[in-house]
């Protein structure tokens, strides 16, 4: 469980306050995954000004890179239809540990999936039950 995690100084509100980095991201992914934890993608599509204005939330079938890219483009499917959305931040929720290095990995396709799509991936945090990794920050 996410027991581990402080509550942070402040979570960003929706369309008003911009998401400034991984505490931020940190603050809305952990209110959004699911407990206990499972593997699952929380994206929040955000404004040029970099404000949340929707959060979506994708499970992810399997362990596999295949499945975490089905959840990317599943993902950049839904920010075509959202009007200004140019960037997303993502947490993932991995309840093995031992899979980080690979969610690791996934973001570097990821950013290639979405740069390809004409979408900024700005941060991507893995957040498992002994902690948080940042595999990416801009």
């Amino acid at each position: 469980m996410l027991t581990v995690l402080c509550p942070p100084l402040r979570i960003p509100r929706a369309a008003v306050d911009p998401i400034c980095g991984p505490l931020d991201v940190l603050g809305v992914v952990t209110l959004a995954l699911s407990r206990p934890l499972r593997r699952e993608l929380i994206a929040i599509a955000c404004d040029d000004r970099h404000r949340g204005m929707s959060l979506s939330r994708f499970v992810i079938t399997d362990a596999s890179s295949a499945a975490v890219c089905d959840a990317i483009d599943r993902l950049i499917g839904y920010c075509s239809l959202i009007e200004s959305s140019g960037n997303v931040v993502i947490g993932v929720g991995e309840p093995n540990s031992s899979h980080v290095e690979d969610r690791i990995a996934d973001a570097r396709v990821a950013t290639e999936q979405c740069h390809r799509a004409g979408i900024a991936l700005r941060e991507w945090l893995v957040v498992t039950r002994g902690g948080v990794t940042c595999a990416r920050s801009s």
